[in-house]
């Protein structure tokens, strides 16, 4: 949006001054962010439903999955998910 990136958080949205290719360096660098489809990025951490072609995400947001990507996200996914559960 105007060049800037908005963060959806879970009561707000910030809005900061990089592109989103900027911010996609830094954060998909990580396991849990994912480029999930054209312009966003999502946190798994905050990913509350998978369906079959959207996250349903902890602020009730729906975001769509690349369809050309959808098993390879997902898998994605569950491998953060399985990570986090053997980690506790």
């Amino acid at each position: 949006e105007n060049r800037n990136v908005c963060v959806h958080m879970k009561d707000n949205i910030i809005e900061i001054s990089e592109t989103l290719s900027e911010c996609g360096k830094q954060l998909l660098i990580n396991d849990n962010f994912c480029n999930c489809c054209k312009g966003v990025i999502v946190n798994f951490e905050y990913v509350r439903k998978v369906f079959n072609t959207d996250f349903l995400m902890e602020n009730n947001d729906l975001v769509p999955i690349k369809k050309r990507y959808n098993q390879e996200i997902k898998s994605a996914y569950m491998s953060y998910k399985l990570k986090s559960i053997i980690e506790v």
